[in-house]
């Protein structure tokens, strides 16, 4: 009696391990709707938050591909966040996984080469008894006007300050410059941590494409610069154009 009921047994831990695994067998569509799941989760966190809870709300982020999104989150969900942040990403993960799968994979260049205007967050305030995450589309276009004077001057002073020795580390991202949406392109170092130069040059277009459309519409210029690629000269970098 022994053997044929370890056989048994056997095959329907075998039976299980293969349910186990089917269920993980989604589409590229089905994992992607686990992640906007848990990124709705992770959003109402932060949606009824009391204005009288404000001095213990922090914000806190979640990487989407080259971008990130952040949230307003009390200090006692702090855990919570970070569980959903996790089953977030290992969504997106296997959501990426499965697009290979199914052949759906697009041809997506690399972080350096997309142009950074992510929203950023501003400040925290109370509106309607409640704590909001305030960015470029919640305030007034005179004060958009004013950051975006302050950022292009923090941009520039961080310019201002890099050193080049070796043209192989160094890239190229775009600024908005005025209403006829023309692109400036500005060299910096993917060897050193850009992440606040990032932060600063996305909050910068941000504000450039809401003042542009407060203003009117776009007078779209076709006159875009080509860079070939960033020269070490004098010791600083230069972007080398294409003619």
């Amino acid at each position: 009696m022994y053997r044929p009921f370890k056989i048994l047994t056997s095959l329907f831990c075998l039976v299980l391990l293969f349910s186990a695994c089917k269920k993980d067998e989604r589409t590229a569509d089905e994992w992607g709707q686990l992640a906007e799941a848990k990124l709705k989760e992770i959003k109402k966190l932060g949606e009824a938050i009391p204005c009288d809870k404000q001095a213990n709300v922090t914000l806190q982020d979640v990487p989407m591909g080259c971008d990130a999104q952040y949230f307003p989150v009390l200090s006692s969900d702090i855990e919570e966040f970070n569980r959903l942040k996790s089953d977030y990403q290992k969504y997106s993960a296997a959501q990426a996984e499965a697009w290979a799968k199914e052949g759906r994979v697009a041809d997506t260049a690399p972080c350096w080469m997309v142009s950074w205007m992510t929203e950023q967050p501003l400040r925290l305030e109370c509106k309607d008894s409640k704590v909001k995450l305030i960015t470029t589309e919640d305030i007034s276009i005179a004060e958009a006007k004013s950051l975006a004077e302050i950022t292009h001057k923090q941009v520039t002073d961080y310019l201002n300050m890099q050193k080049c020795t070796s043209s192989a580390n160094w890239a190229y991202t775009a600024l908005i410059k005025d209403k006829t949406m023309g692109i400036q392109f500005i060299p910096y170092s993917v060897s050193s941590d850009s992440k606040e130069f990032k932060q600063k040059v996305s909050l910068y277009n941000r504000l450039m494409l809401r003042i542009i459309d407060a203003e009117g519409s776009r007078d779209l210029t076709s006159d875009v610069p080509r860079v070939e690629g960033v020269d070490c000269v004098n010791g600083k970098p230069v972007l080398r154009m294409i003619e």
